[in-house]
This record gives structure tokens, C-alpha cells and sequence, in this order.
């Protein structure tokens, strides 16, 4: 075995941990945010702060990335995360204001710890085996985002959300104990790219120079930022649902368990055909299960619509990031990751915040509904524009 697939267990493994304790914190923190405010607007701010550091600080993060050795850069970074963590237990969160704060402080860790790890766990994976272990690497971060929210719910309703934060702390600090033990390839140890603002814009040169990456990647970001509902879920929890903290964890694990459904799948299934079509038409499923969501009051329904899309999610990552892994040479890697990062995380927390406002706006089931609506219509509008992305066939190989 190469000395990158002895480093890809241990590091997927730090990262999983690490992904558990997290997805606990979150949680906690939305399910206090919202018992403190009963304010929609509150959930989506919540969101923004966590996006905000990532916008300002993922470009350079790239360039860190690939400029100096990325197990450093990861571990000086999940020790700043291991600390923040830990800090929670100690600021007053009855002022919302402070739990901004220190969610800022975390998404800015987060995007100079995202290009890093994504950087280094990229090149432990050999370039004709990417589909298959970029499902396996979201295999294992989809059982740790079903576990992490499962036991933090259970665990607000049974201890404390002090207890929750304590113990995504320690997490946390295991995840850093394990990847200072994992072995980087020597290829990786550092990349000699100069610092300048001219290269800062190189990785979003990059992405917009291959259309079928670019395409896959802004499709994501529109669906997601219309169509996610995670920011809005302590609200069907506790007034539409009426499920309380132990349901809210199992909504918040929902998408997990049916991505983790497809993760393991697609392990023993790669996607070898049709990539293209099959991405396209999971995004409109994606879609379609958000729309069933926004107007169940069932919760049994609303569980099986949140796997769906979950599972449909899926495949959109996969068929990304084995794109990534094809058209991305290793010494771009730690930009086009920044570059995809910003995109991510403007999906996940910008649409946290249009979730917040909406609701606020026009009330949290018309919200989901016209977010699904419109990621319909995101995916027929890519499918007349770039016409290539459909024809996908292999990730094996580069698309012609």
C-alpha cells in the first residue's frame, strides 16, 4: 500500500471525529439560538456569521494551502477549533450577540482548515480510484452528521447543552490528536506558489476556465442556497412538527442517514455512466423532496423527504468532487479547494440566512416550498445553458 492510502484512514477518521463533535455543537447552538429569540431572522444571522469569514478568508486560505505544509496549517487550525469549542461553555449565550461572535470565529478556523484538509486529502487518493473514494470519504462524513446531531439532541433533552458543547470539545480534541499522527505524502510537505494578490484570483481563474466544473459547482451553490433548509429546521421542530430538542436532532440527522445510504452505494457502485444526467436529475429531486418537505406536517414524511434529499445530495458531491479530483493538478488544489469552499459555504451558510429572511418574510413552509421551486428551475436552466455537463459519461477520465 503507497504511502498516501496508509494516510487516508487516519486522516478521514480525525475527520469524521471532528465532523461529529461539530455537527453536535450546531445543534445545541440553533436550538438555543431559536429557544432564546423565537425569531426566524436570528436562525439565518446565525448562518451569515459563519459565512461572512469564510468570504474574506477562503481565497487567502487557498493560497496557505498551497504555499505551506497542509498537516500544519490543518493542525494549527483544529486546535484554534478545539479551543473555540470549548469556549462556548464559558461565553453568555442568552446574548445572542456573543454566540455570532464566536460562530464568526469558528467559520473563519473553518476556511483555512477546509482548503487545507481538502488539499491533503485529495492527493492520498489515487487519480483512478477518485469516484470511489471520494464515496467513501462522504460515506464517513455522512455517519458522523447522522451520529453527531442524533446524540446532541438526545443529549440537550437528557443533560444540558452545556454537556453537548463539552463533549464536541473533546472531540475535537481527539480529531487533532489523530491527524498529528497522520503522514502526509512527501510531494505534499510544501508547494512552492507564490503569495501575491495576482494568485489569490488564480484558483477562480482556474474553475472558470474548465465550464463543466464551473457549471457542477455554481448548480450546487444556487440549489443549496434556494432549496436548504437546515438553518429553518429548529422551527418545524418546535412549532410545526412540535417534535421538541430529541426531534430536532433526528431532522437536523435526516439527510445524513439517506446521503450515507447513497455514499455506501456508490462504494460498491461507482458512478461509471451517465454522471452527467444522473447529477442533473438528482439536484431536481433534491428539489422536488424540499417542496414535499415545506407542506408535510407529518413527521414520519418529513424524515423520509429530508433522507431523500439527502441521498439525492449526495451524488451531486460525489460526481464534484471525483470532477475536482480529474481536472484539478495537485499544485492547484488548495486554490480551486478555497474556490469551492467559498461556494459551499455560500450555499450552506449565505442560504441559511435567505432561509432566516424568507421565513420571517412570507412564513417557513412558503419559504421551503419556493426554495425547491426554484431549484427546479435552477437545474432546467443549466441544462439549456451548458448542455456539455449532461453528457458527462465516465469520471474516470477528464470530460472531453
Amino acid at each position: 500500500m503507497s504511502s498516501g492510502l496508509r494516510g487516508f484512514p487516519i486522516t478521514t477518521a480525525a475527520r469524521a471525529l471532528l465532523v461529529t463533535g461539530a455537527e453536535m455543537a450546531q445543534v445545541a447552538v440553533a436550538f438555543e439560538v431559536y429557544d432564546h429569540t423565537r425569531d426566524p431572522l436570528s436562525l439565518g444571522i446565525l448562518g451569515l456569521a459563519q459565512f461572512l469569514p469564510v468570504l474574506f478568508f477562503a481565497v487567502p486560505a487557498g493560497q496557505v494551502a498551497d504555499r505551506f505544509p497542509r498537516k500544519t496549517t490543518t493542525l494549527i487550525a483544529l486546535t484554534g477549533l478545539t479551543t473555540a469549542l470549548f469556549a462556548i461553555l464559558w461565553i453568555d449565550r442568552h446574548d445572542v450577540y456573543f454566540v455570532y461572535g464566536l460562530m464568526f470565529v469558528l467559520g473563519t478556523l473553518r476556511a483555512f482548515l477546509g482548503p487545507a484538509l481538502g488539499a491533503m486529502l485529495a492527493s492520498l487518493i489515487p487519480p483512478e480510484a477518485a469516484s470511489r473514494y471520494s464515496a467513501i470519504n462522504s460515506m464517513l462524513f455522512c455517519i458522523a452528521a447522522i451520529v453527531g446531531p442524533s446524540i446532541g439532541g438526545v443529549l440537550i433533552s437528557a443533560v444540558s447543552a452545556d454537556f453537548v458543547y463539552l463533549v464536541s470539545g473533546f472531540m475535537a480534541a481527539i480529531s487533532t490528536a489523530l491527524m498529528s499522527c497522520a503522514r502526509a505524502p512527501a510531494a505534499e510537505a510544501g508547494l512552492k506558489v507564490k503569495v501575491s494578490f495576482a494568485t489569490a484570483l488564480d484558483g477562480l481563474r482556474f474553475v472558470w476556465g474548465q465550464p463543466v466544473l464551473f457549471s457542477a459547482i455554481a448548480m450546487d451553490f444556487v440549489a443549496v442556497f434556494l432549496g436548504g433548509i437546515t438553518a429553518l429546521l429548529p422551527i418545524f421542530a418546535a412549532d410545526v412538527l412540535q417534535v421538541g430538542a430529541p426531534g430536532l436532532g433526528v431532522l437536523r440527522a435526516a439527510p445524513s442517514v439517506g446521503a450515507g445510504i447513497m455514499a455506501l452505494w456508490l462504494t460498491l457502485r461507482p458512478v461509471r455512466r451517465r454522471a452527467g444526467i444522473s447529477l442533473l436529475v438528482c439536484v431536481a429531486i433534491f428539489g422536488l423532496a424540499t417542496i414535499v418537505f415545506g407542506v408535510s406536517t407529518s413527521f414520519p414524511l418529513s424524515l423520509a423527504m429530508l433522507a431523500v434529499l439527502g441521498a439525492a445530495d449526495m451524488v451531486s458531491v460525489v460526481v464534484r468532487s471525483a470532477l475536482l479530483q480529474v481536472l484539478v493538478p495537485s499544485e492547484w488544489r488548495g486554490r480551486v479547494s478555497a474556490v469551492n469552499a467559498v461556494f459551499i459555504g455560500a450555499s450552506n451558510e449565505l442560504g441559511e440566512m435567505e432561509s432566516g429572511a424568507a421565513a420571517k418574510l412570507i412564513g417557513p413552509v412558503a419559504a421551503v416550498v419556493v426554495g425547491g421551486v426554484g431549484t427546479v428551475v435552477v437545474v432546467l436552466a443549466v441544462l439549456w445553458a451548458v448542455p456539455a455537463l449532461g453528457k458527462i459519461d465516465s469520471l474516470d477520465t477528464p470530460p472531453k
